[in-house]
Formats: C-alpha cells, structure tokens, sequence
C-alpha cells in the first residue's frame, strides 16, 4: 500500500493539472494578444492575417467540445454578415424551448460524403422557411433525421456563439426568418417557450 501512494498521488497530481490545461486551452488567452505571440522569432513581422482562433468558439462559453476546422471556428464565431457576435442582452433567457428542422449538407457534423451540397441545403431550408412560417409541423416533415417539432430545452452556453445568438434572440412563438447554418447544418428554428 505505501509503495502504490506515490503513485496514486502522482497520477491524481497530473490528472490535476490536465484539467487546468484543459480548462485554460477552453477558456482562450487571458491577454489581448494571440497565444504564442512570445514564441514568434524578434525578426519577424506581424502579420495582417488574424490571429488563429482558438479552440473554443467562445473565450467562455465552452461551446463546441467536438473540433471542427479552424474556417468553421471563425464562421460560427462571426454573424452571417462577417461581424463580432454581440453579446445577449440581460434580459435573453437563460434557457429556450426549440423545435429544429435541420438540413445537413457535406462537411457537416454526422454529414455522409454523399450528402448534398451547401447550397442544395441552403434552398432546402429556404423553401421549409416558407411553410414553417404557417405550419411548422409540416416543415419539419421537410427535414432530415433529427428535425423536430419540439427538441426540448437548450440552455446558453452550449451552442455555438452565432447559433446561440439567433437562436435566444427570436422572440417567443417566432420561427426564424432565415436558415441557421450551425455546425451540423442548417437550421430553420422556432422558439415554443
């Protein structure tokens, strides 16, 4: 027992000390500049690029556990239209009640290589806008495996920051007036509570 001791505790040390790592690298730089902006050689010239995202979607949301590409780190990290996600307003709920027709397309979460293109996708969820909008349960015939009337409840701090932000912004009994494009797909959402 006193020889397996040192052991127990050395590996409960480093067990330790890989949750803090973990919980560092998913918490993102604590400074404004980028993580290994002290490993760059003196000589060399800041780029014009941005820095490389970082693991997390969000600085501390810890949204994403699975890894995705970095060109989706920042597509899901900026608004449709390329700028920062605000942040939500105090007065967003803390929780959503969602239905979700979603459409997948190639490169997506759980997407088989023979899944349609983006675009094809894209139209998809456009047209199931259009029903949605009078008959949400038919819309939701539209969808993929995994479309629902009612998917339940979705707290913040899980999804994406875009995602999240369309999401907890729309208004209580409102179907979102344009596709979601998520991780996993598109999305056509309606918030039931």
């Amino acid at each position: 027992m006193q020889r397996r001791s040192p052991i127990v505790l050395g590996l409960i040390s480093l067990l330790g000390v890989s949750v803090l790592a973990y919980q560092s690298d998913k918490s993102g730089p604590t400074t404004s500049e980028p993580p290994n902006a002290t490993a760059q050689p003196a000589a060399k010239a800041p780029s014009a690029e941005p820095p490389e995202a970082p693991p997390s979607l969000d600085e501390d949301d810890g949204a994403s556990p699975v890894p995705t590409s970095p060109s989706a780190l920042t597509t899901f990290h900026l608004l449709p239209d390329g700028s920062p996600v605000p942040a939500l307003k105090d007065s967003a709920p803390d929780r959503v009640k969602l239905g979700v027709i979603l459409f997948k397309y190639q490169g997506a979460q759980g997407a088989s290589d023979s899944t349609r293109s983006k675009q094809q996708a894209q139209a998809l969820a456009d047209k199931a806008i259009k029903t949605a909008k009078t008959d949400f349960a038919a819309a939701v015939q539209q969808g993929d495996r995994g479309s629902s009337e009612n998917i339940g409840w979705m707290g913040r701090r899980i999804l994406e920051r875009s995602v999240e932000y369309a999401v907890f912004t729309l208004e209580k009994g409102a179907t979102s007036t344009q596709a979601i494009d998520t991780p996993r797909g598109f999305w056509v959402v309606k918030r039931l509570r």
